[in-house]
C-alpha cells in the first residue's frame, strides 16, 4: 500500500517525464525544420528565425515543416 505522499511523488515524476519528452520532441522538430530551411533556402538561423521557431507550438512547427516540401520561398513556409 502506498502513502498519499508516494502517490503525489509518482504523479509528479510521471508529469515531469511527460513534460521533458514533449520539450525534447519540440526541440527536435525545431532543429529539423531549421535544417530543412537551411538546406532548401540557404536560410541562416538569425535571431528572428530562431525566435519564431522557439515561440511556435507543435502544431505550427508541423505545419511549417510540411510546407517546406512545396514552398518555393522562405516566405511561403511562414505564410
Amino acid at each position: 500500500m502506498t502513502t498519499l505522499a508516494e502517490q503525489w511523488m509518482a504523479e509528479g515524476q510521471a508529469k515531469g517525464v511527460a513534460e521533458g519528452e514533449a520539450r525534447g520532441e519540440a526541440r527536435g522538430m525545431r532543429r529539423t525544420l531549421e535544417r530543412l530551411l537551411q538546406l532548401k533556402f540557404k536560410a541562416e538561423a538569425d535571431e528572428a528565425l530562431t525566435a519564431r521557431l522557439a515561440a511556435a507550438d507543435e502544431a505550427q512547427l508541423t505545419q511549417w515543416t510540411e510546407r517546406v516540401l512545396d514552398a518555393q520561398t522562405l516566405a511561403e513556409v511562414f505564410r
